[in-house]
């Protein structure tokens, strides 16, 4: 009965541990990106499809926006993507997001994310200091899709060693 009890507190303890340590998961990197700017892409053919091809480019940009860009050791297949609106201005909460890494090298790291009627592609230069992201949006039943690319200067915060 005694062996039980210990070999059951053990296993808690192990477990407890083992709880705690996956939660402090080493980051492999953490790339934060300021102020992305680019252009945004309008196309399209009117609500029922039936207009002339109308193709709007303009340029874009969110000063003061902060984007950070997440891997960690635990899950390099991941990448978390963080989009945190300018602290002064009431714009929406932060947003987090989970994009699959699909290409990895020592110079680029690129991660793509579907998103409703969409997908997102999210490519982060960390030896250049610099992320580029891509959103392609088709908007159905003939109405405006959107194009969108951006870019942003960037600072490593953290990397494993």
């Amino acid at each position: 009965m005694r062996s039980h009890l210990s070999l059951t507190l053990s296993l808690v303890l192990l477990i407890v541990v083992g709880y705690r340590a996956a939660l402090a998961a080493p980051r492999l990197l953490t790339m934060t990106c300021v102020a992305p700017q680019g252009t945004e892409l309008s196309y399209g053919r009117g609500l029922l499809g039936i207009e002339d091809l109308i193709v709007d480019t303009r340029p874009t940009a969110s000063p003061g926006t902060q984007l950070t860009f997440v891997i960690e050791a635990e899950q390099p297949q991941w990448m978390r993507v963080t989009w945190a609106p300018p602290p002064a201005e009431e714009r929406g909460p932060t947003t987090t997001f989970e994009a699959t890494v699909i290409a990895t090298t020592d110079d680029q790291i690129t991660a793509v994310q579907p998103h409703g009627e969409g997908v997102w592609m999210y490519s982060i230069f960390p030896k250049l200091g610099m992320s580029y992201v891509s959103a392609h949006n088709h908007i159905p039943f003939g109405t405006t899709s959107r194009s969108l690319a951006l870019y942003a200067l960037c600072h490593i915060t953290r990397e494993a060693p």
